[in-house]
């Protein structure tokens, strides 16, 4: 009996002793750091490549400064052959350079009598032209306002300002169709420029 209730009590402190030993360690046992995950990586290749662009061709249109310039020069090509011819009495070469009857019969007249008209020679020196306003710009006509300064060779010449009309000639490059007064409404310089017969010659 005394023997069982030794051993009874042996056992007790052995259990005490084991959940002390238990209950210390676990204490001092360090908090072990949270781990992270590294998110994932993409095994993908990283393309080198820059993407392709499509690149638009230049176009070959005159940019429209150039093509004023270019009007203007040919127009006043066009109005100095002209005066040059009057003042030379050349009738051919004026009826030549004219379709419109209304503006050769005045400058014909002229030119017999050129020395009464003229104080010099008309050249590229005396003679202005400057382009205002387009007006028509097709193959097959051009029309614009202009100011002119003839008065450098003209005895009673003026500085006006006119819409010259241009027509295509396979002579001479380019014929005047008409030249009207700076206010003319649009319909009559229109309807000069969309004259289909143009065969008219003194």
């Amino acid at each position: 009996m005394n023997r069982t209730a030794a051993a009874i009590g042996f056992v007790a402190v052995l259990l005490v002793a084991l959940i002390t030993v238990l209950v210390i360690d676990g204490g001092d046992d360090p908090v072990a750091a949270p781990t992270t995950t590294a998110p994932p990586t993409s095994s993908a290749p990283q393309s080198t490549t820059s993407p392709t662009t499509t690149t638009t061709p230049p176009t070959t249109t005159a940019p429209p400064a150039d093509r004023e310039a270019e009007i203007e020069e040919i127009m006043t090509f066009v109005e100095l052959r002209m005066w040059q011819a009057v003042e030379a009495g050349d009738i051919e070469l004026l009826g030549t350079l004219l379709g419109d009857p209304f503006n050769y019969e005045p400058l014909a007249e002229a030119a017999e009598s050129a020395d009464s008209h003229f104080v010099a020679r008309p050249s590229a020196r005396n003679f202005r032209l400057a382009l205002d306003e387009v007006l028509v710009d097709r193959d097959d006509c051009l029309a614009a306002r202009v100011t002119e300064d003839p008065t450098e060779f003209l005895a009673e010449g003026s500085v006006e300002t006119v819409i010259l009309v241009l027509w295509p000639s396979p002579d001479i490059d380019w014929r005047i169709g008409s030249v009207l007064g700076g206010g003319t409404p649009t319909s009559e310089w229109l309807q000069v420029c969309d004259l289909t017969n143009r065969n008219w010659s003194p």
